[in-house]
């Protein structure tokens, strides 16, 4: 009898046993589980951020190159007025 209730409390700690070791599996599962959803967060954060710059960089290209032509447009319209003042300019001078 001694014996047998020996064997029940050992197998009634072994149970225990397993049961703690099957619910510490179960946390670290879980911890890893949400430190990965952070890092894939973070990766995605970083990601966006990204895009935000390729976007920002891509407008401000696009306004540099406005910024260009205007420029040229002004160059080009301000071209017509100089030779126009510069043939009024040599008309004076040849006279």
């Amino acid at each position: 009898m001694a014996s047998l209730k020996a064997f029940k409390e050992l197998n009634l700690a072994v149970s225990k046993r397993k049961k703690e070791e099957e619910e510490e599996e179960k946390e670290e599962e879980e911890e890893k589980g949400e430190e990965e959803e952070k890092e894939e967060e973070e990766e995605e954060k970083k990601r966006e951020e990204e895009e935000e710059e390729e976007e920002e960089e891509e407008e401000e290209e696009e306004e540099e190159e406005e910024e260009e032509e205007e420029e040229e447009e002004e160059d080009n319209d301000g071209n017509d007025n100089n030779t126009v003042s510069l043939s009024a300019f040599q008309r004076k001078v040849f006279r």
